[in-house]
């Protein structure tokens, strides 16, 4: 594990978040860590109309979205472009099953040092010999 500082002023995030009282938080959150443009959907459809217009940085997933939606191919499909992902849950890392081994899992509650640590380890993922992909971003 790299003990250096990761600076991630000016990337650009897209969130997906479907309870919309947690965005002002999550936001306030990732402002802390110098990140001011962050792309918000709150469905897959969203997120995949995002990811059609726009570039991004990196991907923060919430794991508990409405209608029984999944991000598992939505976050396999962002990490096998080179996004670091990171998700995040209401449930322990460990009741996450197999993805935990693919991404990095954030337990709620959030906080900015979390994010920031999290956030570094998927782009370490990413940026690791032999992870699959070939590192290039639309």
């Amino acid at each position: 594990m790299r003990s250096q500082s990761v600076s991630f002023e000016g990337k650009v995030i897209s969130l997906v978040q479907a309870e919309i009282r947690l965005v002002e938080q999550i936001s306030d959150q990732l402002a802390e860590l110098e990140i001011t443009e962050i792309l918000m959907a709150t469905s897959l459809q969203e997120t995949k109309n995002l990811e059609q217009e726009c570039r991004f940085d990196f991907a923060l997933l919430d794991v508990n979205l409405p209608n029984g939606e999944t991000i598992e191919e939505l976050g396999s499909d962002l990490a096998a472009e080179g996004l670091p992902v990171v998700l995040f849950s209401d449930f322990n890392a460990s009741d996450c099953g197999h993805i935990v081994r693919t991404y990095e899992i954030l337990q709620k509650p959030l906080s900015t040092t979390r994010f920031s640590e999290s956030m570094r380890k998927a782009l370490d993922r990413v940026s690791a010999p032999n992870n699959g992909h070939d590192g290039q971003k639309k």
